[in-house]
């Protein structure tokens, strides 16, 4: 199967089936993800998420999902479908590269002093970390934790 054939569609069933067997392991859903991103990519950038995110926690500040998509020049409007799938690779590239969640720092708006999440913000993020095996036992303890230790990361990871 040449995945970069299906279509967006098809790349989000076959990323969803294997999300629920349990399979988020296997090379095909990395290659499905990737060019799944590859396509949201004309709207949003890894690394410039990854910049700003790092940029943001070097001053222990937390930022918006509008803040990412004014850092990657692009009108809320745009963004808004893809920012979930674009966060989960950067939080999917961070935890290969053996680095904290950094997307924990996104936050929406009424959460920017506080860095907490809304209801359905902190249920994405803790079934981003379960796709990647993590098993988090209690939510805001996991992301309390995943926010401190990218705030401590931030400088080292930024040069």
């Amino acid at each position: 199967m040449k995945i970069e054939a299906l279509t967006t569609d098809e790349l989000e069933t076959l990323i969803g089936n294997y999300q629920r067997l349990g399979q988020t392991d296997k090379p095909t859903y990395a290659e499905a993800k990737a060019e799944l991103q590859r396509r949201a990519s004309r709207t949003l950038d890894v690394d410039i998420t990854r910049r700003a995110i790092l940029r943001s926690a070097r001053k222990r500040d937390f930022l918006t999902y509008g803040d990412i998509a004014r850092e990657n020049g692009v009108p809320w409007t745009k963004a808004y479908r893809p920012i979930a799938s674009h966060l989960d690779e950067v939080m999917r590239i961070a935890h290969e590269r053996g680095e904290p969640l950094l997307t924990a720092i996104v936050v929406n708006e009424a959460g920017r002093r506080t860095g907490q999440l809304e209801d359905n913000a902190l249920k994405g993020f803790i079934e981003g970390a379960k796709r990647l095996g993590l098993s988090p036992r209690s939510p805001q303890i996991f992301l309390r934790e995943q926010q401190r230790l990218t705030f401590d990361a931030a400088a080292k990871l930024l040069d």
